[in-house]
């Protein structure tokens, strides 16, 4: 890395590249630079680390100002839809009640459904998808924890979730939105199975993960199918525990494909 040593802090102007050059010296280790280089970098070292916590805070505001408008919106879809009914709650109502324009909408929901229920697009966390791979479960359960997960990202946890079954059992008509949801989070889950394990990965599951794509698929429904069940069997132990409700329905799901020999 090329690193300039500015002459306003008493340096030369140069760098620590054109030193080695001028010198004919490689360096990899502090004690091999002068140390009136390091001197003249810890300014600049100190300059890095506050514009880094300052980008970090205006992040971190960035992010609590989407939320708040995220929910802004959410809670007047509710408001509008509580009141007025589905049908006759649009976009362009829903936005000005929450003081937003149409396009500002849109930033944040695709559908005014998707504000209805507080949901958004799912996606596949790096961090699941590692513990997927890393996992001593076997598939089925692996399967549908990495599913559950994905699902999760398209809802909010909580009040957020209790919420959103009450608005479905009061407007059933919502549930077709929560379906193309699933349908998203499956067909990411099978995607990863065959385009994102590694070969090493791969070799290492290669006794447990079916290689033909039709069974690959199967196993993608079935822990849907087991998802749907841990949530069904009982929605408030999902909502605080989704984890190893789904892990017990698994449990229960590998018996009956598996039952022992009597």
């Amino acid at each position: 890395m090329l690193v300039l040593i500015p002459s306003d802090v008493g340096c030369e102007g140069t760098s620590l590249f054109h030193w080695a050059a001028r010198t004919n010296n490689s360096f990899s280790l502090k004690s091999e630079i002068p140390r009136k280089f390091w001197n003249c970098l810890a300014p600049i070292n100190r300059a890095l680390v506050h514009n880094l916590r300052m980008n970090e805070m205006n992040q971190g505001a960035r992010a609590a100002r989407r939320n708040q408008h995220w929910m802004k919106i959410h809670e007047a879809a509710v408001l509008l839809v509580l009141e007025k009914g589905l049908a006759a709650t649009t976009v362009d109502s829903i936005a000005a009640e929450a003081e937003v324009s149409r396009r500002s909408f849109f930033n944040y929901f695709p559908t005014k459904e998707d504000a209805v229920l507080g949901t958004r697009a799912p996606w596949l966390p790096e961090a699941d998808w590692e513990e997927f791979v890393s996992s001593k479960l076997e598939v089925l359960p692996r399967t549908a924890k990495l599913l559950a997960a994905v699902l999760n990202t398209s809802t909010q946890a909580g009040e957020g979730f209790r919420r959103r079954r009450e608005m479905v059992r009061a407007f059933p008509e919502l549930r077709r939105r929560t379906h193309v949801h699933v349908q998203a989070a499956e067909q990411l889950v099978a995607d990863a199975l065959i385009e994102r394990l590694k070969p090493h990965q791969a070799a290492l599951l290669a006794h447990e993960l079916p290689h033909d794509p039709g069974a690959q698929h199967a196993l993608v429904l079935l822990a849907g199918t087991i998802t749907r069940y841990a949530f069904t069997e009982d929605p408030e132990e999902f909502a605080n525990d989704w984890q190893s409700a789904v892990v017990r329905a698994s449990a229960m799901f590998s018996s009956l494909l598996d039952p022992p020999v009597r």
